[in-house]
């Protein structure tokens, strides 16, 4: 497939610092049933969000409100500067970023793009968008669409609005070619326009935001993506308190007729909602309400992924007992389901365990993951070859996250080696790339 504009000068990477990331066990699509987007029965509140947030841009709301403002755009700069990084770490995002475009286009661009996805959030997760950008032309399909997309939100974050549109065209250039494509999954074009939309309003042109949101089709709205429902969580930085009362109450009247995605992205919603307004005691309690004890009957792994944020909360607002209460929570989640995979469930013994070593209790965290490193040993032939890197990477980074470096290190170095026992390229090449 050829690059939109490919004669555009791509900057280099450079001027890199480090910063701190927050620790993520999320498991990734793959492997698993394709996901498709699902229509739901009655209206969804995403589009009411980003209708909201695109008018709301700009708007600073009165300090009394919530103890964290909105977030304000930089002054202008010269260019977008990356973070400083420690050079292994690049080249480690570089090495991973070679092995995932190892995939043929054809007839693997879809394993090729999503592979090379987790290199790219990677980078923004970073703070290195410049790096991001610098991968971007090689990106498969809608993929080189979205880096695009959230380059010109960086750039209009750092304040360099000259970037903006230049590379918001080549957003659109993807959104032309995907469009025209065979068999395009309308979803995914959409994506890409929820991300342009993202970057105008960051940009402080709220209208032009509006109008790219208006043209995203309902059923989009359903897709279960990771992406989507972060891209879309994110608005909730340019609410106003008033804003996010209605909207809550907007989603508590919709979310029965939501579809799974829907769903998924109103809890994360509600997540963002309880950090950007956790000074607001009211609404931080109707949203953990909602969370913990109301919407109750989506998959353990998807509440989890909504309920773990509210631990980093508590803990930067310095409430380490709130912060207690939700791991309590969430540890009673994971026990409450009757029959977990074995590969589904040490990810979330090791959540909880790392949750633990962030409250400062080390060494029970280290107890626990050592009885879940004991509980793969035990479960390791009921764990198909494909998902063992999955099931101990989660365990490593656990053991990295509280102090045990080495021990991680060895629990990477024995995921990898699992993987490689499946004969199969495809998924040793997606363990190598996350590892």
């Amino acid at each position: 497939m050829n690059h939109p504009n490919p004669t555009e000068p791509v900057p280099a990477a450079d001027g890199l610092r480090s910063t701190p990331s927050r620790l993520r066990f999320a498991r990734r699509p793959a492997r698993r049933p394709a996901r498709s987007p699902m229509k739901a029965p009655l209206p969804s509140i995403v589009p009411v969000l980003m209708t909201l947030a695109f008018a709301a841009c700009g708007q600073p709301e009165p300090a009394a409100a919530t103890a964290t403002a909105p977030r304000a755009t930089a002054p202008a700069a010269r260019e977008v500067v990356d973070a400083e990084l420690a050079p292994y770490r690049r080249e480690l995002l570089q090495l991973a970023f070679d092995a995932a475009s190892k995939f043929p286009r054809f007839p693997h661009h879809k394993n090729r793009g999503r592979t090379q996805e987790l290199v790219l959030e990677a980078c923004f997760e970073l703070g290195l968008p410049k790096l991001a950008l610098h991968f971007a032309p090689d990106a498969e399909g809608f993929r080189r669409g979205l880096a695009y997309a959230d380059f010109a939100f960086h750039s209009a974050r750092q304040g360099v609005l000259r970037d903006v549109d230049r590379y918001l065209r080549l957003a659109e250039q993807v959104i032309a070619e995907e469009s025209a494509a065979e068999n395009v999954q309308a979803w995914r074009v959409d994506k890409v326009r929820l991300k342009v939309a993202r970057a105008l309003a960051a940009a402080g042109r709220s209208d032009q935001a509006g109008e790219v949101a208006a043209t995203i089709d309902a059923a989009s709205r359903g897709a279960v993506d990771a992406g989507w429902t972060a891209t879309v969580a994110s608005k909730v930085a340019d609410l106003t308190l008033a804003q996010a009362e209605q909207h809550l109450e907007d989603i508590t009247d919709s979310f029965a007729g939501q579809s799974l995605g829907e769903q998924c992205t109103s809890l994360a919603v509600l997540g963002a909602l309880h950090g950007r307004f956790f000074a607001a005691a009211e609404l931080r309690a109707a949203v953990e309400e909602r969370l913990l004890d109301r919407f109750v009957k989506l998959p353990a792994r998807l509440r989890l992924d909504a309920i773990e944020p509210l631990v980093g909360h508590y803990l930067a607002n310095e409430r380490p007992d709130g912060a207690r209460d939700v791991v309590v929570r969430m540890a009673e989640l994971v026990a409450s389901v009757p029959r977990w995979r074995p590969e589904d469930k040490l990810p979330e013994l090791a959540r909880i365990a790392a949750l633990h070593g962030e409250l400062g209790d080390v060494e029970r965290a280290r107890r626990e993951l050592e009885q879940a490193l004991a509980y793969y040993h035990e479960h390791r032939d009921e764990i198909f070859d494909v998902y063992r890197c999955d099931a101990l990477r989660p365990v490593a980074l656990a053991f990295h996250a509280i102090g045990d470096r080495q021990r991680g290190l060895d629990l990477l170095a024995l995921g990898v080696e699992e993987a490689v026992e499946n004969p199969n390229s495809r998924p040793r090449c997606d363990d190598l790339v996350e590892t």
